[in-house]
């Protein structure tokens, strides 16, 4: 609805000041009074400089609370100092207050017999033990000579124990003793061929001649009887020296070997086989008047 006065084309204007309701186009920047007071603008941080001008300003002044450094501190990185208090005991005892015995009322221990809180006197009483009993008692080292050999064991009946190893007398030292080992004598460098070396008796032992399973250890040369016969051995080749004593005893004898001419096709593939010539086959004189007909037997 338009108002009266109004021109009816600004109905839809919009001001290009303020907050603008369409999204394309940008709200300027506003400016506006402060509601803030002076003070808490003077604590606005601006840059380092300007910051140690006022220096203590925005402290809190005489308002923080101080923690006393006597008793239980409240920052753990601090220790907390031994603390005294006054005690809630009494004073004096009140021995008036029917605690303590008047006199008359407690009694007496006798000083005879046995004592609870004194030493008690030695008394004598009738003895139990018997005649042989009261001989073993010891008396003085001159009186104990007389029964040398009376108290003691028979010979072969106690046990003497002997100097060397343990002693089971408190009163004597051990001497130290040596033992055979029961660890592994491979246990540090070795430990791990210790564990697959097998015990003593349980493997069986190689002999260095002959093959050697192992192919660490080289086989070496061993010598044997030959099964071959004299005739075969000769034939064995040593060095030409030695083969010179040997030219013409394995070579065949005469009539035994089949030669082969050098003339001719050869039968060995080594050899060159060398040309050959044969007498002809064809007839000298060709036969003529054979072919050519006599007189009379043509047409002329």
């Amino acid at each position: 609805m338009v108002q009266k006065g109004q021109d009816p084309s600004t109905k839809m204007l919009r001001s290009s000041f303020g907050s603008q309701v369409k999204s394309i186009n940008a709200s300027l920047p506003a400016f506006g009074f402060g509601s803030s007071h002076r003070d808490a603008s003077m604590k606005m941080y601006l840059s380092a400089e300007q910051t140690k001008t006022v220096p203590g300003n925005n402290s809190q002044g005489p308002v923080y609370k101080l923690y006393s450094s006597v008793g239980r501190q409240q920052e753990s990185v601090k220790v907390n100092p031994g603390t005294m208090s006054f005690g809630t005991s009494a004073r004096l005892p009140k021995y008036g207050n029917n605690k303590a015995p008047g006199p008359g009322a407690y009694t007496m221990k006798s000083t005879l017999g046995e004592q609870t809180v004194r030493p008690t006197s030695p008394k004598p009483v009738f003895g139990t033990s018997t005649r042989d009993q009261q001989d073993k008692v010891y008396l003085t080292h001159e009186a104990m000579k007389s029964y040398y050999g009376k108290e003691s064991p028979a010979p072969n009946t106690y046990n003497v124990q002997g100097a060397i190893g343990r002693q089971f007398l408190s009163g004597k030292e051990s001497l130290p003793m040596w033992g055979q080992g029961t660890s592994g004598r491979f246990q540090y460098d070795f430990i791990r061929r210790a564990r697959e070396i097998p015990a003593v008796g349980t493997y069986g032992v190689i002999g260095s001649v002959g093959k050697q399973p192992l192919s660490v250890k080289r086989t070496a040369l061993s010598a044997k009887f030959g099964t071959g016969t004299r005739d075969a051995i000769k034939k064995t080749f040593i060095s030409k020296e030695h083969e010179k004593v040997s030219y013409g005893l394995n070579s065949p004898g005469p009539i035994t070997a089949n030669a082969r001419s050098s003339m001719g096709n050869q039968t060995q593939s080594v050899k060159l086989s060398a040309p050959g010539w044969g007498f002809g086959t064809e007839q000298r004189i060709k036969a003529y008047g054979n072919a050519v007909p006599g007189p009379g037997t043509y047409y002329a």
